[in-house]
């Protein structure tokens, strides 16, 4: 007979975690992520408020705001002479405690 298993499959919690909703604010700028290179040529990915995913670099504009600096995970703007920064959002993951994926019916060695 097939077991119940507390094993949950790394890709099944992927998949979940891909398709989670209300994760990250649409109404904002949110930083995606951060590519920090020594030679001063670092990027960041920053969707907008109006859905598009932008490539960013030092002296580069998000809106009236240039990109100042990029640091891990952090991306410092500044607009009309006042410095702000964006951080990527702190996601939880809401993953189903229990999830049974299809099980197959162990078969009995004289069945072989």
């Amino acid at each position: 007979m097939a077991q119940e298993t507390d094993f949950i499959p790394e890709g099944l919690v992927t998949s979940f975690k891909a398709t989670e909703t209300n994760v990250i604010p649409l109404d904002t700028a949110v930083l995606l992520g951060t590519f920090i290179r020594g030679d001063d040529s670092s990027m960041a990915l920053v969707r907008s408020p109006a859905g598009g995913i932008h490539k960013l670099a030092r002296g580069d504009y998000l809106g009236r705001a240039v990109v100042t600096a990029i640091e891990p995970g952090t991306l410092h703007l500044a607009e009309d002479g006042l410095a702000r920064r964006l951080t990527m959002p702190q996601v939880k993951f809401a993953t189903p405690s229990r999830i049974r994926p299809h099980a197959r019916p162990e078969r009995d060695e004289d069945e072989t």
